[in-house]
């Protein structure tokens, strides 16, 4: 759920055939890289993955933005949304 009281938030990411890697990077009012991670996608891997350490963020609203990586090379940028952190 947006926005989150908590400590981490749940991603959901459509995968493809063929997608090998998700990476997601949240970004700071200020446009500065706060938390970046990844996984490599073995099906029947779900595209669920977690966020964590949200509690030690300051409140507001954050930037998150997840590329896919395919076999052939390339990526896929998904659009961004938007995370908001209250306490």
């Amino acid at each position: 759920p947006n926005p989150i009281a908590g400590d981490q938030a749940t991603m959901a990411i459509k995968t493809e055939s063929g997608d090998t890697e998700v990476v997601i990077d949240v970004f700071n009012a200020a446009m500065r890289r706060i938390w970046t991670g990844g996984w490599m996608i073995v099906p029947p891997n779900p595209g669920n993955r977690a966020i964590g350490g949200i509690g030690a963020w300051a409140p507001g609203s954050y930037l998150v933005k997840a590329r896919i990586k395919t076999s052939a090379g390339t990526e896929r940028i998904l659009s961004p949304i938007r995370l908001i952190v209250k306490r």
